[in-house]
């Protein structure tokens, strides 16, 4: 083996890969600039960015002055969007919703589809078969999966999903031969996050908090600007730490646990007195609530309330700048918020106020996410030799 050949190829895909990130991250960036920040040689920045050029990734936009005054033109590099598509799949309780994306998370071709969640072995061949005909009708890149559950991020695999009883689920593993395809899996509500800060309220933000709010309870934890995992992947499950120990069992067998007094399956059955269709009963909820019904409001304030105590346990030991909202529980508003703000405000270690902000994403998080996930490995961690 020529190793000399090996390590110099080698460096040539790392120094693409930084040059393509920079670009990216940078919007639109001369080569000058690109050569004086990563340190490379202007002859070998101009050889890899025409390679670049060549393959569609990028494109040159009208040339200006540097700022240095030489008089000398400088002509900005930027990412071409439509050069490349990533596919994102959000795996929901008993629908999954998927599209594409192209490399600026614009999304277009969206679907969704019901399923079984009692057929959870079948799901990577349901996901096959309907990717493939998204693969075939544009360059596709890669493919991001966000599903319900803790997830070993770096397998691919869901070990466990308590709200739909799936257990050691490979993912990434059959879809990627099916499709030869990189494939990224991902906890739904830490890819929504990282949604957010590729393209929502958290672009800004290096350190903030999603909490999702839904069937179950959620949070994805930004950290120094990327996703907190956790020794063993399982950060961020708010739903499954109690808030109060005399609570009802959870699906996790504890008791008391913040899903039990605040998830939409929570809110519905106290309100029915029975399970329901949480979607659209949240919806009939809410009207109730403004038709003055009493009782409704009650039960919404009090999950208000508990959804609070969970979030300022997240907010006194990670201190983030600020909280993402989303999730069809959200969707309650003012009845559910201000309790929320409140009770959590009440209990702040570091500071009396936190900023809260809604996603704007709506039922689509799940699909910014996924695209998320596929795009943060094809421009941050691209496999090498």
């Amino acid at each position: 083996m020529n190793l000399r050949g090996v390590n110099h190829q080698l460096v040539k895909i790392q120094n693409r890969n930084l040059i393509l990130k920079l670009i990216y991250e940078r919007g639109s960036i001369s080569r000058q600039e690109i050569s004086r920040i990563i340190g490379l040689t202007p002859a070998t920045v101009t050889n890899i960015t025409g390679e670049l050029l060549e393959e569609g990734f990028i494109v040159e936009l009208p040339s200006f002055e540097e700022r240095s005054g030489s008089g000398r033109k400088a002509i900005p590099l930027a990412i071409n969007p439509t050069s490349g598509y990533v596919i994102g799949v959000d795996v929901g309780p008993r629908i999954i919703r998927i599209a594409t994306s192209d490399l600026l998370g614009h999304l277009s071709n969206i679907d969704f589809f019901q399923y079984d969640p009692q057929d959870g072995e079948k799901l990577p061949d349901i996901l096959i078969e309907r990717l493939k005909a998204l693969k075939d009708d544009r360059n596709i890149i890669g493919i991001g999966i966000g599903v319900p559950g803790l997830v070993d991020s770096t397998s691919g695999e869901l070990k466990v999903s308590p709200n739909l009883g799936w257990r050691n689920l490979k993912l990434a593993d059959p879809i990627e031969d099916a499709l030869e395809l990189p494939v990224a899996v991902e906890n739904n509500v830490k890819a929504m996050a990282l949604g957010e800060k590729w393209f929502g309220k958290g672009k800004k933000s290096n350190n903030f908090v999603l909490i999702y709010v839904s069937l179950g309870i959620g949070a994805g934890i930004i950290m120094d600007g990327k996703i907190y995992r956790g020794a063993n992947n399982g950060a961020g499950e708010i739903g499954h730490t109690v808030v109060s120990e005399g609570g009802e069992v959870c699906n996790c067998g504890k008791r008391g646990c913040l899903e039990t007094f605040a998830s939409a399956r929570a809110i519905v059955k106290r309100f029915k007195g029975t399970p329901g269709d949480e979607d659209t009963d949240i919806n009939e909820i809410k009207i109730a609530v403004e038709k003055g019904d009493e009782k409704a409001r009650e039960i919404v304030e009090r999950a208000g309330h508990y959804l609070g105590v969970g979030i300022s346990n997240l907010v006194n030991m990670f201190d983030p700048e600020m909280i993402i909202l989303s999730g069809r529980v959200i969707r309650l508003g003012k009845v559910l918020l201000e309790p929320m703000r409140r009770s959590l405000e009440s209990r702040l270690f570091s500071t009396d106020r936190i900023r809260i902000e809604i996603s704007e994403f709506g039922k689509e998080i799940g699909l910014y996410g996924a695209s998320a996930l596929a795009l943060q490995r094809f421009f941050y961690e691209k496999e090498e030799l």
